[in-house]
């Protein structure tokens, strides 16, 4: 009996810190998105350009699947858009967002 408790205490002891880790990796993963709220304000004060000139500027002529998001990437705001490619896939593809 007193195996079992030692066995049982030990279990929860490794499993508890686990559950602290997946809900943080989770939100480490989503903070580098901006809300529609903040797209708009940085698009008001010109601190980031249309989606269609960043798609121009980049030279892209497809049609993205999808909407849209701005994100942080290696500290410049980019936008994060998925498109088709010539495999019939979707692939994601970051173009430079920021005002020039």
């Amino acid at each position: 009996m007193k195996n079992v408790t030692l066995n049982m205490l030990a279990a929860t002891l490794v499993a508890l810190p686990l559950a602290f880790v997946v809900p943080a990796t989770a939100q480490a993963q989503n903070d580098g998105c901006l809300t529609g709220r903040e797209v708009q304000q940085a698009l008001a004060a010109g601190q980031i350009v249309q989606l269609n000139e960043a798609m121009r500027a980049a030279g892209i002529n497809d049609e993205p699947i999808g909407r849209a998001s701005v994100c942080r990437r290696d500290g410049q705001l980019t936008y994060r858009l998925n498109f088709m490619n010539s495999a019939g896939e979707s692939e994601t593809r970051d173009l430079p967002a920021e005002s020039y």
